[in-house]
């Protein structure tokens, strides 16, 4: 049970990730890009790292450095996106104060 329990938190999570990487190459824009990258740094590590847990029987140092890992790109994922996003407003549109057209949209 436990090793079909593995096998299924690994394929999911390699499975999430390929979806991730098809949504960077199909993407039209930076920004759009930018979100399944940013997905990337989420869910599926979470899911490998809980693969390795269930392999590892948690409290080794294996399963702990899967749990520090998943955790650091957890935390740290959306903060790089946000950074990248505020980075590339600034290059596409000089600022990051929102333009006349996206105030009337309310965006």
């Amino acid at each position: 049970m436990r090793v079909a329990v593995e096998d299924t938190l690994l394929a999911v999570g390699v499975v999430a990730e390929l979806l991730c990487c098809g949504g960077v190459l199909g993407a039209r824009d930076a920004l759009s890009r930018l979100h399944f990258a940013s997905a990337g740094t989420t869910v599926p590590p979470l899911l490998v790292a809980g693969a390795v847990v269930v392999h590892a029987t948690a409290w080794t140092t294996t399963g702990v450095a899967a749990i520090l890992v998943a955790a650091f790109l957890a935390f740290f994922g959306p903060v790089l996106t946000h950074g990248t996003a505020r980075a590339a407003r600034i290059r596409m549109t000089g600022t990051l104060e929102s333009t006349a057209a996206e105030r009337r949209r309310g965006s």
